[in-house]
């Protein structure tokens, strides 16, 4: 071990004066894991064997050069002799060792796990889309890339992380290894469509993908990280863009945003607004009142098929929906429109997505605008 100096200082106590110190090099590390945890920590797990003597033994423990988190450093006994740890100390000259104080009814080898959290040893996860051309799915590679600057080289330890499988292998200081951990072959996704005036009056475009065994996926939480998109045209791949994924639960959906729609355009206007008074106070001046605002989308699908597009409003406090109507209609010339009844205008879906969000989702027939009208009450304002 180049850079860790653990040491056992056994004393054996003969009447009220040592009669002999015995001073051993602790042995080196037979195993070592290190695991990558979701939070960004490290924590390494080494596997050791101590000879322990009868009585009180005194373990110092010493690093040089490696930034170990000192107060998370534990020590375990696993398998052999039995023994209690009576305290840590921790010197106050000295920010790179501490020392036990353990305690045995019987002197012969330990089997111990000393564990700590490591500073300095990241990972940095990155995945990697591509969609075949004119198909609904898509192949999904998750690449993780260690990067030890924590001054220790693990010469051959067993890396292990929360998602994915990596290769057990020598991990020097200094050293940045990337290793693909997972591939995901054919997993379906939808297009979702989302207009958001808060963020701005583009229609946004995103792949939807659900973790699921059913969505070619669901073997564990996907990790967060970069995921740049690609499709695929014959031979080529053409870059599509790139998001960024949260960490995504087993059944839960994982929304990969690759820019604006030329598909659909949206016009979001206010008609009108007006208050509905509900309580007046001894001046006969408002003191309860309903806020009540009058929209309109109009939504064009420019395309030959059905596109279903989610419509957002914000608001606050207690609200409701008054008289939802929509219209379908045909453009006859440039910003012209008639109505077309005799078509077929699947209604709009209304629902709370939270308590301050409004979602309407719409289903745009090929080649026709549908114009949605309601209007957005807030109540009880004062």
């Amino acid at each position: 071990m180049k850079f860790l100096a653990p040491i056992l200082l056994a004393l054996a106590l003969a009447g009220p004066a040592a009669a002999e110190v015995k001073l051993t090099t602790l042995p080196d590390r037979e195993r070592v894991v290190v695991r990558f945890e979701d939070n960004g920590r490290v924590l390494v797990e080494e596997a050791r064997t101590l000879t322990i003597d009868k009585g009180t033994t005194t373990v110092n423990f010493t690093w040089l050069g490696v930034n170990i988190d000192r107060g998370s450093i534990q020590l375990l006994g696993v398998d052999g002799v039995p023994f209690t740890v009576l305290r840590t100390t921790y010197p106050p000259d000295q920010g790179n060792s501490l020392s036990w104080e353990v305690s045995s009814a019987n002197p012969g080898p330990a089997q111990v796990r000393i564990s700590y959290l490591l500073d300095g040893l990241s990972r940095e996860v990155a995945l990697r889309a591509v969609i075949s051309e004119g198909k609904s799915e898509l192949s999904l590679r998750v690449f993780q890339r260690l990067i030890n600057q924590s001054g220790e080289n693990y010469d051959q330890a067993s890396l292990q992380a929360a998602f994915g499988d990596l290769r057990d292998s020598p991990l020097a200081s200094g050293e940045t290894r990337q290793q693909l951990t997972a591939k995901f072959l054919e997993v379906p996704f939808t297009k979702r469509y989302t207009y958001d005036p808060a963020q701005g009056e583009r229609v946004r475009v995103a792949y939807v993908l659900k973790n699921s065994a059913e969505g070619k996926l669901g073997s564990g939480i996907l990790p967060a990280g970069k995921v740049r998109m690609f499709l695929q045209t014959g031979t080529s791949e053409a870059f599509l863009g790139e998001d960024w994924a949260q960490p995504t639960p087993l059944g839960e959906e994982l929304e990969l945003k690759i820019g604006d729609s030329k598909d659909l355009t949206v016009r979001r206007a206010v008609l009108k607004n007006r208050q509905e008074i509900v309580q007046r106070d001894h001046r006969n001046q408002p003191a309860l009142w309903h806020q009540l605002q009058d929209v309109r989308f109009e939504v064009e699908n420019f395309t030959n098929e059905v596109k279903t597009i989610d419509l957002v409003e914000h608001l606050q406090g207690e609200w409701d929906v008054l008289d939802p109507k929509q219209v379908l209609e045909k453009r006859i010339a440039p910003e012209q429109y008639e109505a077309v009844p005799a078509e077929a205008n699947p209604a709009g879906d209304l629902s709370r997505k939270d308590a301050n969000t409004l979602l309407i989702k719409v289903p745009v027939p090929p080649n026709r605008r549908v114009v949605f009208t309601a209007t957005l009450r807030r109540m009880n304002l004062q």
